[in-house]
């Protein structure tokens, strides 16, 4: 395009005469007007901005810009006041203890007697809640005490809003979660050793709450989802029934009730009832998928078993109660449909697990039956021996759950009537099967030697609703070692 042709400005120049008047044209021709698109060269564009320094004038504001902009500010104000006001988290009150507490190691050896030293009551059933200095009782009102072990004197207590669900310790941390707006959804994590608070969340969970931990993960379970927590609370994965979803298909089934669960730092075990399926589905999916939204399922199947608890797992099978017709066993599944019976049961036990009914350690599993406390080893998959008389599955002695803490873990203290008894078990293998010969140390101090009934190593077997699909593997008899 040829350049914009530039018309030259006519210049008339005047002389004044004799009398003032300018020689020359009288009325000279003005000049063209220079086109704002062609100026010259060596004139600089206008700049449409303001000069330095020289203020804008802002728009006019009317009446009605004034008022609206007040009523929104005293909305936000009142909203925020009462959200401060009313919350659950200004409902919340941790009275702190004036030191930090004592961290305790585990036990060194079995006790030789037993003396009660003091008793409290607290909400709930099962093993005590405990940290590395104190034990945690829970009142009725759902305030969690923090006592002293040994006199049993209030160290620290934190009280919140809301009916108490569950808590766990673990990775230092002492969580628990109360009802809030929407179910089971204020969780407080508390650091009882320094006195301080760790890690909140918010957000929806059914009403009923079931938490388990390993060093570094927490289980929330409910019958229509379950959760997984890091030690900061935050959410690792999410399942079962999502309130809003953010986008379909991130979870591999819906409409299940979830039965029973529980978790490594690698994977969880979930026995499930979906609908279609003709029998209770185990699942096995990693505990940190890439995104908690979907689950990354490692295996998946239905199992032949018209019910199911699962006791525990490891990162190589999962130990479960089945009922299969009118049969009752204990077995291992190394995946959802290869299975071996590990102790078989003459009927329906008096207690089905729970969490009142099972405990154990990294290494072993008891569960108590309401008649006897059964042991069972998960690293390999067998039962180990049988505590007849038993009123509970007893605490590990002389283990912590703390990895950095080395321990022993030789011996396990059972309740029974009259007092406690300290086992240690020697497994020994026959040709009929294996007996259990265990060694307890009394209330009073005295050694016996007794011989608890011995099961007969149990024959593989499986149902025969289910025989095309699950592989059975033989019965697991336990290895000659000490436990």
């Amino acid at each position: 395009m040829a350049p914009a042709t530039r018309r030259a400005r006519t210049e008339h120049r005047t002389t004044p005469g004799p009398g003032g008047e300018a020689d020359g044209d009288p009325d000279p021709t003005p000049a063209d007007p220079i086109p704002t698109d062609q100026a010259p060269a060596d004139q600089a564009p206008t700049d449409p901005s303001p000069a330095p320094g020289r203020r804008v004038r802002a728009e006019r504001w009317t009446l009605r810009d004034l008022i609206t902009t007040g009523v929104i500010t005293l909305v936000m104000t009142v909203t925020a006041a009462g959200i401060l006001a009313t919350g659950s988290a200004a409902q919340s009150e941790f009275s702190r203890a004036d030191a930090d507490q004592p961290v305790y190691g585990p036990a060194t050896g079995a006790p030789g007697s037993l003396e009660p030293l003091w008793q409290h009551a607290s909400v709930g059933t099962g093993a005590p809640l405990t940290t590395k200095g104190n034990l945690v009782t829970v009142s009725n009102d759902g305030t969690l005490v923090g006592r002293d072990a040994g006199s049993g004197e209030q160290r620290w207590s934190y009280e919140h809003v809301g009916e108490f669900c569950a808590a766990t310790f673990y990775a230092d941390v002492l969580v628990a979660a109360f009802d809030g707006a929407a179910g089971c959804s204020d969780v407080t994590s508390l650091d009882p050793t320094a006195q301080l608070y760790s890690s909140t969340r918010q957000s929806a969970f059914p009403n009923l709450m079931e938490l388990s931990s390993t060093w570094r993960h927490a289980l929330a379970l409910s019958p229509e989802r379950l959760e997984i927590w890091r030690d900061d609370l935050v959410r690792t994965i999410e399942y079962g029934a999502v309130d809003t979803p953010q986008e379909a298909g991130m979870q591999p089934r819906s409409g299940c009730t979830l039965d029973s669960a529980a978790l490594t730092d690698e994977r969880f075990a979930v026995s499930e009832r979906c609908p279609g399926d003709d029998s209770v589905r185990l699942t096995l999916s990693a505990t940190v998928p890439e995104d908690n939204r979907k689950p990354e399922e490692i295996a998946s199947d239905v199992t032949g078993a018209d019910e199911m608890w699962v006791l525990g797992m490891t990162d190589e099978g999962t130990l479960a109660l089945t009922r299969r017709g009118t049969a009752w066993a204990v077995e291992w599944f190394t995946s959802p449909v290869e299975f071996a019976p590990v102790l078989p049961l003459p009927a329906q036990p008096q207690h089905l697990p729970s969490q009142a009914a099972v405990s154990g350690d990294n290494t072993q599993l008891r569960w108590f039956d309401g008649a006897a406390t059964h042991a069972f080893d998960l690293e390999a998959g067998i039962y180990q021996w049988t505590a007849a008389g038993a009123w509970g599955p007893g605490l590990t002695g002389g283990w912590s759950p703390d990895p950095e803490d080395h321990t022993a873990r030789d011996w396990v203290l059972v309740p029974r009537a009259g007092g406690s008894r300290s086992w240690t078990t020697t497994p020994v293998r026959n040709c009929g099967g294996w007996t259990p010969r265990s060694v307890h140390r009394e209330k009073t101090g005295n050694l016996t030697t007794t011989t608890p009934p011995s099961p007969a190593c149990p024959r593989s077997a499986t149902s025969s609703t289910h025989a095309a699909r699950a592989r059975s593997t033989p019965s697991r008899c336990a290895p000659d070692r000490t436990v």
